[in-house]
This record gives C-alpha cells, structure tokens and sequence, in this order.
C-alpha cells in the first residue's frame, strides 16, 4: 500500500478502532473494558478528541 492511511499508523501498528464525522453538534458515550485499559494520554487533534491507552499487563 503506497498511499498513507489515517486509520492505520505503518510507525508504531496503531489503528483507529472507532471513527466517527457527524454533521454539527453531538455527545457520544462509549463503554470502555476500564479493568484491562490504562489511559495515558488526551488531545484535541483539528477538533477530534484522541484518547491513549494501554492494555495492562496481568491475569484477565
């Protein structure tokens, strides 16, 4: 695949799981596995929020 993706980051294999373009104001909540997820990191990027996490390490 020669052209870049936005979904998928060839750098680091991070992928977008959930995308979504909406027209005007919304709010959408998602439930998170929060017991096998750390967050790491929140930013604005061009009016997206991007949230950071990383799996924990342990028994599941």
């Amino acid at each position: 695949m020669d052209e870049k993706c936005p979904w998928w980051d060839h750098t680091t294999r991070r992928r977008i799981h959930r995308i979504e373009i909406p027209y005007g104001r919304f709010r959408r909540r998602i439930a998170l596995p929060m017991h096998v997820l750390e967050p790491v990191a929140q930013e604005l990027v061009n009016g997206c929020l991007v949230l950071t996490f990383n799996k924990m390490k342990g028994p599941r």
